[in-house]
């Protein structure tokens, strides 16, 4: 027969199943997470150096073209264009700051947006992790009913 709760001592309590299944659970999402952020970045990485190995690389058409030229106008001082956007500009101020102290490297630039989208990949797992677990499934099972109530009311 197992102990009542009320008779387990601090020691015991420590190490009763569910504060180990807690504890293990913690420990096994941390690397989890380092799991999820490296695994995207080293995929990416492979990626950016298998682009940057051929003709296809180079900023010369397109988006790519588009930003990098706008990014040095900015490294250069030109902050606004004096007409609204065309493109969207956060992305642009960024390569701008990474220009002014780097200069111009493609290479650096693949780097850069393999880590961005590492950093995604992490946030959509903390997103999931928010989503679907026990805690917020009963907030939101509370929350959906009290809805219904004041619906019907």
């Amino acid at each position: 027969m197992l102990p009542s709760r009320q008779n387990l001592t601090k020691a015991e309590e420590a190490h009763s199943l569910p504060v180990l299944l807690y504890q293990v659970t913690k420990v096994v999402c941390h690397n989890l997470r380092w799991l999820i952020f490296g695994s995207a970045l080293v995929i990416r990485l492979v990626e950016v150096c298998r682009l940057y190995a051929t003709p296809y690389g180079l900023p010369l058409t397109g988006d790519m073209k588009f930003y990098g030229d706008w990014g040095m106008r900015i490294a250069h001082g030109e902050w606004f264009q004096g007409h609204a956007f065309y493109g969207e500009p956060l992305y642009a101020y960024l390569l701008g700051a990474m220009f002014r102290y780097t200069g111009f490297h493609p290479l650096l630039i693949g780097t850069l947006q393999a880590v961005i989208d590492a950093i995604t990949a992490l946030l959509i797992f903390e997103i999931a992790q928010l989503l679907f677990t026990d805690s917020t499934r009963h907030a939101r099972a509370i929350g959906s009913y009290r809805l219904s109530e004041n619906s019907r009311a």
